[in-house]
């Protein structure tokens, strides 16, 4: 936290959380210690933070401050808690969607404590009360921009561009401080929307190789209604990579047109496959390994992007430079342009699946394992490779397998049955697998978490499979049933170690005979993926009031459904009015959960489950 502190260096410092049991989970009430604490520590510095305060909404009578949280921003046509629930709704894997609400609505703040120890808040004079947020010795500086703000008219941006130049050359007067350095940046980036000046970058492969020969194209468009001046194109990639100029650097940019520069980068021959900087090292425990780690790095989200272009540009007389990610981009027939970052990985890529086996060293559900390895050819055009399978030390050995590709992005894959060896005792063992080429030997996956609503993100997986084999004890069923939830590998788990397990379909919800099973486990999310139990959730009911365990699986707290003959456990209400208690019988389904698509009672979204006799 005090990286980002020291990044951002904010005049006031809000605190979500308060830092006491109040907040509830144990990260939330370590966040609010970890404000306070960083607060104090940069108590001492030149420009530290000037007041913290907290939020209140769990105690609402130590509210210092309100704030108009429905006030409606003008350029968003929203009001900043449409916003904020917005965000709160693209927390996809918390299953936080919400209404964005039009209306007023109140932010409370408590506060805490001014920096320099005085008394008093002063919130009736609004959150910068007290805090001095002129830029001192800018004077000319700070009204040229506020007049350019009164003049600025989306329809004619061009007219504020002699005022933002002038701001420039005011901004160049004097010492440049790192204060000044973010401002030139931003408002150079103004001065070229303002101006109708757009730059871009392209490369033709997303997914590169070390050694790889990629192709840049990187423009510069004048769409407005002055000259512009192309005084340079510099394209940037990390240490090791080679950067080659294809065309020559400068020429005049006519009003309408585009122009482009070409350049060649190679991919350094030991580029490591891509992988969030935190994560280059194991965890030393809890804690992430930033050993080797870029000072200016370090706090942020992730790492900056591998290519990056600059552009040198004369624009209305004033230079300006203007820099922006080289992406790929291709054209997807369904859907059209789509960007993606460039991300590193090895010429072969070898995941293992299943990754986690818990394996029952007794009884018929120790028998043998199949293990798929898929490999991917990430190399432009034909290769090939043996797959290496390596067990544990002292199991059976596995024959390895040639495998070859006539193009890039083609994936094979193999099975691999494995069994425990005579005699196999309870512990953690490894099965691994390799490309191997000309006696160069190829580990890991690489993997790109992409959804619509975030950035694709590479994250390198190991081309292991964890092997936990143990005693395991079953209770005593004959059929369980399971209805699959979101990215739900449980049912695999279970039948893995023995657990007499069928999925239950559509169908079997809607018309099968529910009494066969002993149990029925509703998977993670499941009433969010599976609309027939939705539709059919009254029949689960009915069979949960003749005794049949229903066990949702719950990620804050599992609960069980109890026989309608047991007392239900007493909800435990959350600030969002939804209660962690399961509850049995429709009759008995408090309205906050009956009013959540008909869902079982208490069950939500989760992952973790546990068979109870």
């Amino acid at each position: 936290m005090l990286a980002v502190i020291r990044r951002f260096r904010p005049q006031i410092v809000v605190s979500i959380f308060s830092g006491t049991p109040r907040d509830g989970h144990g990260q939330h009430q370590v966040a609010g210690i970890v404000a306070r604490q960083a607060f104090e520590t940069l108590r001492d510095s030149s420009w530290g933070p000037v007041k913290l305060y907290r939020a209140a909404w769990s105690d609402t009578g130590a509210t210092t401050l309100r704030l108009d949280g429905g006030a409606l921003d003008p350029l968003a046509g929203r009001s900043y808690h449409q916003i904020a629930m917005a965000g709160r709704s693209r927390h996809r894997s918390q299953d936080m969607g919400q209404f964005e609400r039009a209306g007023p609505s109140v932010d409370r703040l408590a506060f805490v404590e001014w920096r320099d120890g005085r008394r008093g808040t002063k919130d009736g004079d609004g959150l910068f009360a007290g805090v001095d947020t002129v830029l001192h010795g800018r004077a000319r500086y700070v009204a040229l921009l506020d007049s350019a703000r009164v003049r600025l008219n989306p329809s004619r941006p061009a007219a504020i561009v002699p005022l933002l130049v002038r701001a420039l050359r005011e901004l160049g007067r004097g010492t440049v401080g790192e204060t000044d350095a973010e401002q030139r940046e931003s408002l150079e980036h103004a001065l070229a929307a303002a101006a109708g000046v757009a730059i871009d970058g392209f490369v033709d492969d997303g997914i590169v190789i070390p050694g790889e020969r990629l192709e840049v194209e990187a423009t510069v468009w004048n769409a407005g209604a002055g000259g512009v001046t192309l005084d340079g194109i510099d394209v940037t990639a990390p240490p090791g990579w080679k950067v080659e100029r294809l065309d020559a650097a400068t020429s005049p940019v006519p009003q309408g047109a585009l122009a482009t520069r070409r350049f060649a980068v190679t991919v350094a021959p030991d580029a490591p496959r891509s992988q969030p900087y935190f994560l280059r090292h194991p965890l030393a425990g809890g804690l992430y390994d930033w050993t080797g780690t870029p000072a200016d790095w370090r706090g942020l989200p992730f790492e900056p992007s591998l290519v990056e272009m600059a552009a040198r540009l004369t624009i209305a007389g004033q230079p300006v430079t203007l820099r922006r990610e080289v992406v790929y981009r291709y054209r997807d027939q369904g859907i059209g342009e789509v960007r993606r970052p460039i991300v590193v990985t090895q010429p072969f890529d070898v995941a293992v699946t299943p990754d986690l086996v818990v394996w029952p060293i007794d009884g018929a559900a120790g028998g043998p394992r199949h293990f798929t390895i898929t490999v991917t050819n990430r190399a432009r055009g034909p290769a090939a490779t043996q797959v290496v399978v390596t067990p544990p030390s002292g199991w059976a050995a596995a024959p390895a397998e040639s495998l070859s590709f006539q193009r890039e992005d083609e994936a094979k894959s193999l099975t691999v049955t494995v069994a425990l060896p005579p005699g196999a005792r309870p512990g953690v063992y490894a099965l691994q697998a390799a490309a191997v080429t000309a006696g160069e030997r190829k580990e890991g996956a690489l993997a790109v978490i992409d959804y619509p609503h975030i950035r694709p993100r590479p994250v390198a997986h190991a081309s292991t499979a964890e092997l936990r084999a143990a005693r395991i004890a079953l209770p005593a069923v004959t059929r369980v049933g399971y209805v699959r939830g979101a990215s739900d590998r449980v049912p695999e788990a279970l039948q893995a170690v023995g657990v007499p397990l069928e999925l239950l379909g559509p169908d079997t919800l809607a018309r099968g005979d529910l009494s066969r099973y002993d149990a029925i486990v509703i998977g993670s999310r499941a009433y969010e993926t599976e609309p027939a139990l939705v539709a059919n959730n009254g029949r689960l009911l009915d069979y949960v009031t003749k005794g049949i365990p229903a066990i949702p699986v719950r990620e804050r707290q599992l609960r069980t459904i109890p026989p309608v003959d047991r007392p239900p456990p007493r909800p435990r209400h959350r600030r969002d009015g939804a209660g962690d208690g399961a509850r049995c019988g429709a009759s008995r389904l408090p309205r906050a959960e009956r009013d959540r698509a008909g869902r079982l009672g208490g069950v939500g979204a989760g992952a973790g489950a546990v068979l109870r006799p």
